[in-house]
């Protein structure tokens, strides 16, 4: 398993997304699947800068951990900002062309998309995000 913790400060985004390539990259993964993994938690960890901890006085903190089990990756990211549930976010009208689409919502949609299931509890003031992806065609061609 591996726990990444640091501030919601975007100045440490890159930290996170090598943790998270250097964890993918043990694993064994394709570098299209890493690709996408950080395309995941780059837009968890943008949100969680830019709005988990705007109504709240609790020191700014996102922790991320990822685990491996039974051909399945389990992306955790925890903050303890404001209640908010991702799952009951409204999917965006992708049939509508950038300008008659509000704003906001595609980061949920493009997570969604990349992700076989999701998960979200409140628990001890803990917005609690978990993310399953399936590792099947995930893992690099063996070296023969």
């Amino acid at each position: 398993m591996k726990i990444i913790t640091v501030p919601a400060d975007l100045s440490y985004l890159h930290e996170v997304l090598t943790q998270v390539d250097e964890y993918l990259e043990s694993q064994g993964c394709s570098q299209e699947f890493i690709s996408e993994t950080e395309l995941i938690i780059e837009e968890l960890f943008t949100n969680t800068v830019h709005y988990a901890y705007a109504n709240s006085d609790h020191e700014p903190v996102c922790v991320f951990t990822l685990d491996e089990e039974n051909g399945i990756l389990k992306i955790r990211r925890i903050d303890y900002g404001t209640p908010f549930d991702p799952t009951q976010t409204e999917k965006p009208d992708t049939t509508l062309s950038y300008k008659e689409r509000k704003i906001g919502g595609l980061g949920m949609h493009l997570i969604r998309h990349y992700t076989d299931a999701l998960k979200y509890r409140r628990k001890e003031g803990q917005n609690i995000l978990t993310l399953y992806r399936a590792l099947k065609n995930s893992r690099m061609p063996s070296k023969h």
